[in-house]
């Protein structure tokens, strides 16, 4: 379980057009400057148009200040952009809206003054403003958008509005001089890697957050100044890697409603390495750690409703380490292990290469199984691996995470309960009832799929055949079920293939076409994952949700319908389509994720639907070469910068009007 935090850095270039429509199709009224990556020449340039300020370089006086003028409304996006004779900037309260990459790359912008009244902060509107000291938000400004304050490396003091609801992702990662931060009430979320990298925080006062609820993954991550925190009451959710690498994080107090604690939240915090409790349960019965040898451990009548994130993980061997650092010291030893009734959840890595299991009982009270949970798949001893998992008390379950039993060779056969609602990739290869299904049907002349409880969780493609109909009744079609290579593993690039992963039915450049029947209501992550010789695709309308990377590495693919009734469409789903010219999305899209189509080079137009709510960052990036007009809601066009990515290529963004 290595640190996957990753920081987007990349500057976006892309030119934005402003534009209102009655229509399906919106048409552009207004376009503004390029936005580039390196700094202008001193060249006095000002447009203003329906009192949105455009662009405006070398406007400052003798003194560097510029006040941008009454009557304008929005200051429009990468506006002042690298203009390095700027140093101050007073934004009266008129203006309503700070665009997307506003203040870009000002390195010489010491001050801004945002007056009461202003009440929207763009995605990356101060971005690399390192000489920028300090910042005060005024009331009106409910939400710090995602990378607003990044790489402001000497901003020492920020002062929140009291009605900003979220910290945006990114938000203030790597202010490396900012010392303390007061949460304030109405804050519900700290997305991730909100804080990451500033290594000069101290105090981050959470007294007055009454409202929080979720703490984001990676959001304190190596604030390497960090002593003590105590965390609010109403708090929920931990999220991974939350204060990794706090190496000074020696007091932690964490609310009694915690409920979801997950990998790796604590881990290289003296807090958490030293702790010797037998048994560390915080919030509200949440095991994070244990220090007690499996002959004498006992997890009944403790409280505990859900086991934390890698709170047994074999930390040697996952990490290839000479000896536990924040694992589980007796993970080599653990051989059985009873979950107690009321346990609801097992999170992420929970029990990682516990090597030595051989049984587990799992309770009835057990509603969702995280990613990775017990997966110890090891290429050099699988046939030596005879875990058997207990799956027949578990009459709530639902979730069962990718890869979470990967490696689980005890399990003979696969049977389920009948709650079990969604499947991940890999959840169950490298098992015995893996193996025993593609023997079994090795001399098969037509496709076979193993289904259980109307999830489709493999499927056999013999040599000679060229598609695969997803059978009737069908409800989900599992993570991974007819990705091409092998089920069991997913490697992100043909080089990263190994001869033993490689399936013997390597069906990624023989199957052209996909049947998806009505009955499918959800499409789990990497389903279809490098069919490489498909080349049109028709996703019905009772697919409600389009699972991550579903389509990632379907370089074939030129063309895809999503007809009418899909909300979803998930991070990764159509990622590195290199041959995907066009994509028709339908009205009933609530949500893009982020890299949606990242990569995808042949791409030249992309419409979202008007009523879209929510969409993720970088849905585009460099590889997609060919985009030309992307259409979205005009609520995302102070975001616009994170959601472009790192285009190199002069996009034109087209809004729906509103109103």
């Amino acid at each position: 379980m290595k640190k996957i935090i990753a920081l987007l850095t990349a500057v976006i270039v892309v030119a934005l057009v402003c534009c209102s429509c009655d229509g399906k199709t919106p048409g552009e009224t207004t376009t503004t400057p390029e936005v580039t990556t390196t700094a202008p020449s001193v060249i006095k340039d000002i447009k203003i148009e329906n009192g949105v300020l455009l662009s405006c370089v070398g406007q400052a006086d003798e003194n560097g200040v510029y006040t941008v003028p009454e009557g304008i409304t929005f200051i429009g996006e990468g506006c002042f952009s690298y203009d390095r004779t700027l140093k101050k900037i007073i934004i009266p309260s008129t203006v309503k809206t700070i665009g997307s990459g506003a203040f870009i790359g000002c390195t010489s912008l010491k001050e801004a003054v945002i007056e009461e009244g202003v009440e929207i902060l763009g995605s990356h509107a101060f971005w690399g403003c390192n000489a920028l000291e300090n910042i005060v938000l005024p009331e009106s400004i409910t939400e710090v958008s995602d990378y607003a304050f990044a790489y402001c490396s000497l901003l020492e003091s920020v002062k929140l509005g009291k009605n900003v609801k979220r910290i945006g992702y990114s938000a203030f990662s790597y202010c490396t001089a900012l010392e303390g931060i007061i949460i304030p009430s109405a804050v519900k979320k700290i997305d991730g890697i909100a804080f990451l990298g500033c290594s000069s925080l101290e105090n981050v006062d959470f007294s007055s957050a009454t409202e929080l609820e979720a703490i984001g993954i990676g959001a304190f991550g190596n604030c390497m100044s960090l002593r003590a925190i105590e965390l609010p009451e109403n708090l929920r959710d931990i999220g991974q890697e939350a204060f990794y690498g706090c190496n000074a994080l020696v007091g932690v107090k964490i609310g009694s409603k915690v409920e979801s604690v997950a990998a790796n939240a604590f881990n290289y915090t003296p807090w958490y390495i030293e702790n010797k409790e037998e048994y560390l349960i915080v919030g509200d019965g949440v095991l994070i750690k244990c220090n007690v040898m499996p002959k004498y451990m006992d997890l009944s009548g403790k409280g505990i409703k859900v086991i934390g994130g890698t709170a047994f993980i074999n930390d040697r061997l996952a990490n290839g380490t000479s000896e536990s650092v924040y694992g589980y010291k007796y993970a080599d030893q653990l051989t059985g292990l009873v979950i107690p009734e009321g346990v609801t959840k097992i999170q992420m890595a929970a029990f990682y290469y516990c090597m030595a299991l051989e049984n587990v009982s799992l309770p009835s009270t057990l509603e969702t199984i995280e990613s990775s949970a017990f997966e110890l798949y090891a290429e050099e001893n699988l046939s030596t691996i005879t875990t058997k998992i207990d799956f027949s008390k578990c009459t709530n379950l639902k979730t069962i995470g990718a890869s979470a039993f990967n490696g689980c060779g005890g399990i003979d056969d696969l049977v389920l309960p009948s709650s079990v609602e969604y499947i991940g990739s890999k959840a169950f290869s490298n098992t015995k009832a893996y193996d025993k299904f593609f023997e079994s049907v090795e001399t098969a002349e037509e496709n076979v799929f193993k289904i259980v409880n109307n999830i489709l969780v493999w499927t056999y493609v013999p040599n000679g055949s060229t598609g695969i109909s997803v059978p009737d009744g069908v409800r989900m079609i599992a993570g991974g079920a007819c990705a091409g290579w092998d089920n069991a593993v997913v490697p992100t690039t043909p080089e990263g293939l190994r001869l033993s992963w490689r399936s013997k039915y390597n069906i990624s450049n023989a199957v052209t076409k996909i049947e998806i029947p009505e009955s499918v209501e959800v499409i789990g992550d990497n389903a279809f994952y490098n069919l490489k010789a498909v080349k049109q695709m028709t996703i019905p309308g009772n697919v409600k949700s389009i699972g991550d990377s579903a389509f990632d590495f379907c370089s074939g693919l030129e063309k895809v319908t999503i007809e009418e009734g899909v909300k979803e469409i998930n991070s990764g789903a159509f990622s590195s389509c290199t041959s995907l010219v066009s994509v028709s999305l339908p009205s009933t899209l609530e949500y893009i994720g982020s890299g949606a189509f990242a990569s995808c080079q042949m791409l030249k137009s992309l419409a979202a639907p008007q009523k879209m709510t929510e969409i993720g960052t970088s849905v585009f990036d460099s590889m997609c070469t060919s985009l030309e007009t992307v259409y979205l809601p005009e609520m995302f066009r102070p975001n616009i910068f994170g959601i472009m990515g790192d285009l190199s290529v002069n996009t034109k963004v087209m809004y729906y009007n509103e109103k």
